[in-house]
Order: structure tokens, then C-alpha cells, then sequence
């Protein structure tokens, strides 16, 4: 388990390393679509042969690989290690105290961490507050898998999906203009690619302009690929709700809307337990735990969890038996609690619904172990 103050540090860099994984992933996918078009486009034209179940069907599979390479980027773990080694190359100053500070694990009971233990992270967090660990992970990097997700976006769009233009007049006939993805729902902090596709006449240069709102809004490369009638631009990063509209010969779209939306996540996880009246042991509260040991039989356990949203539902689910429904916090609806009396080993995992649908993070298990004490515990 890291440290919650270091994990906090790490995790821009870990948000850009999925935002990273998404854009080569789907680069990759959905090139490889684009040439299976190609092969369909290329069959009829030889052969003359024609079916529209293939095409719908190359279509579905995109789609649905699609979902599954945005839906796993949220459930992936990130490897701190190879995180903390990254971070190190580019700052060699760190040497491995940033790997060493991850590596650490409370020996104590009750899960505190030993002095050198604490001075360690504490070196690694003084170097987090003047130094930029983000930039082990190069912006440079994001642009050039940026730049071959629209590529890859278009060429599978211009080989595959466009309409066929037989019969279409090469006169122009006015601006057509299609504007993908148009008004959209993404996930909080991933990329967006934005394609304005004209039919029929083109202009010379066309402009993106985006932002959080009509005064806060800024122009972003929107550049043409060669000879193709597509301009695109992609924004790194979508942090808030926002608009964006495309400008051209002294004309401009309406502003499209773009909203957000975050997957609940559980942010801290603390234990209050309160042992027998024999054991003349004190309370004891523990934060930021996953992993309660040496829990007396008898004892009550208040466990509250801090989550990054308020959801609809939240349970914690047991290997066996009955789950169990977390309460909402009547101050802050993102904080739930729930009371129970371990009486053997259990392990739980955290299931959170939203409206968006139903998650159970493998990260959110909370493991209770009953040690059998017959005498008066003293340990």
C-alpha cells in the first residue's frame, strides 16, 4: 500500500500514462480496421462482391473494441515500480529514494510506519514539490500518439465509413460541413479528437476554438491532412465541462458542448474499533487502511469510506453470504459507513453504483482477519 500523500503526487503521472495507453491502443485498432475496409472496398471493386453484413460487422467489432480499450484504461493498476524507475531516470538526483519510498510497508501493528520509513517518503515528497514528475512521460510522447490517433481516425473514416461519391458534381456546391464527434459525453481527463469533414467545397484554413466557456476560450492547432477534405485537432486533456465550435471564411458553428463524467473511485478507507470490555484495551483508529489484523473477536468495527462522488448504491459485497449497504454521510454524500463484528476471516470488495453503471474496483477490498484471543489481549 503507497502512501496517501505520495500516491497523490503520482497520480497526474499515472493519468497521463492511461491517456497515453488509450491513444496508442486505439491508433493501433482502429489501423488495423482501416486496412480490413480497404480489403472489403477492394473485394467489391475486383470481384464485384457486395454484402452489407461485413461492413456492419467491421463496424460493431471497432466500436465495441473501442469501449473495451476506454473501459480498461480506467480498471487497469498502475506498476508504481516501473513508475518510480521512470521518474528516477529522469531525475537522477533521486537516485532510488522515490522507489524506496514506495517499497515501504508499516511493519507496526495497526499499520503506522517506522521512523526511517517516514523520513524516506518524506525525502521523496520535498523532491514531488520542486520538481515536475509528469514530465517523465513527455508531452512530446503524447503529441506524436495524438497525432497518429487522428490520422488513424481518418484514414479508417476515409477508406471505410465515408459515402461513396459517384454521380457527386465536381462543381462546388457550397459548404457541406460535418463536425465529429459533435456533442458529447467523455470521461473526465481523457483525450478528444475533433474532426471538422467538408463535402464539397473546402476552405483554405479552418480554426478550433475550445474552452470552459464563450470568455474562456482559446484556439487549438486544427491542421488539414494533405489533400483530404478532414481538418483535425485533438484536445490532450478534457478537465472540465466545456464548448468548442470551428471558425471558417468568416463563418462559425454553433458551439458544441462537450460534458464530463468520473467513474466512482474510493479515495480513503478508515477503521474505528472498539474491543471487549475484558480485554481493557483502548479504541484504536486507523486511516487509510485496506487491511484490518488482529481484530479481536467481539470487537465493533466502524469502517468509512471516502469516495471521489456521491453514487446511488454502495455496498460492501462478501466472498459469501449477505452484502452489506454502506450509509451516506447526512453532511457529505461522499462519505459512507457501515458497522460490523468480525467473528472469522472475511474479505469484502467495495461495489459502487453510479448512473452511469456498476463497479467493483479489485483495489477496493478490505480484508478483516479475527485473531482468537481467549485471555485478555495485551499485543
Amino acid at each position: 500500500m503507497i502512501e496517501r500523500s505520495l500516491r497523490q503526487w503520482l497520480r497526474p503521472v499515472v493519468n497521463r500514462q492511461k491517456r497515453l495507453y488509450i491513444m496508442k491502443k486505439l491508433s493501433l485498432y482502429w489501423f488495423l480496421a482501416a486496412i480490413f475496409g480497404i480489403a472489403i472496398i477492394a473485394a467489391d471493386r475486383l470481384w464485384g462482391w457486395s454484402s452489407n453484413i461485413e461492413p456492419a460487422f467491421l463496424l460493431i467489432v471497432t466500436v465495441f473494441v473501442t469501449i473495451v480499450v476506454v473501459i480498461r484504461s480506467g480498471s487497469l493498476e498502475p506498476d508504481y515500480k516501473k513508475l518510480a524507475r521512470s521518474i528516477e531516470m529522469h531525475n537522477p538526483e533521486l537516485k532510488a529514494t522515490l522507489l524506496t519510498a514506495i517499497e515501504q510497508k508499516p511493519e507496526a501493528l495497526g499499520g503506522e510506519l517506522g521512523y526511517l520509513q517516514e523520513r524516506v517518503i518524506s525525502e521523496a515528497l520535498a523532491h514531488a514539490r520542486t520538481h515536475n514528475w509528469i514530465q517523465s512521460i513527455p508531452q512530446s510522447r503524447l503529441i506524436f500518439a495524438g497525432r497518429f490517433y487522428w490520422l488513424f481516425n481518418n484514414f479508417f473514416e476515409r477508406s471505410f465509413l465515408s459515402p461513396k461519391n459517384s454521380g457527386r458534381s465536381s462543381e462546388p456546391r457550397g459548404y457541406e460541413l460535418t463536425v465529429s464527434p459533435g456533442d458529447a459525453t467523455v470521461e473526465l481527463g481523457t483525450p478528444l479528437v475533433i474532426m471538422a469533414r467538408f463535402n464539397g467545397k473546402v476552405p483554405g484554413t479552418a480554426k478550433l476554438l475550445a474552452g470552459s466557456n464563450t470568455e474562456d476560450i482559446q484556439e487549438i492547432p486544427f491542421n488539414k491532412n494533405l489533400e483530404d477534405p478532414v481538418f483535425g485537432g485533438i484536445i490532450s486533456q478534457v478537465s472540465s465541462d466545456m464548448i468548442y465550435r470551428i471558425e471558417y471564411d468568416d463563418i462559425k458553428t454553433r458551439d458544441y458542448k462537450i460534458s464530463t463524467y468520473q467513474h466512482p473511485t474510493l479515495e480513503e478507507a478508515d477503521a474505528n474499533i472498539v474491543y471487549p470490555a475484558y480485554t481493557n484495551l483502548p479504541n484504536k483508529e486507523i486511516k487509510n487502511t485496506l487491511r484490518l489484523s488482529g481484530v479481536v473477536e467481539g470487537s465493533e468495527v466502524t469502517l468509512t469510506f471516502s469516495l471521489n462522488k456521491p453514487v446511488v448504491t454502495a455496498q460492501l459485497v462478501p466472498q459469501s453470504g449477505q452484502a452489506l449497504d454502506l450509509t451516506v454521510d447526512s453532511e457529505n454524500p461522499s462519505i459512507y459507513t457501515t458497522h460490523i463484528e468480525p467473528r472469522e476471516s472475511l474479505r469484502y470488495e467495495l461495489k459502487l453504483v453510479d448512473s452511469k453503471g456498476t463497479y467493483i474496483n479489485g483495489n477496493n477490498r478490505l480484508p478483516v482477519n479475527r485473531t482468537w484471543c481467549p485471555e485478555a489481549c495485551t499485543a
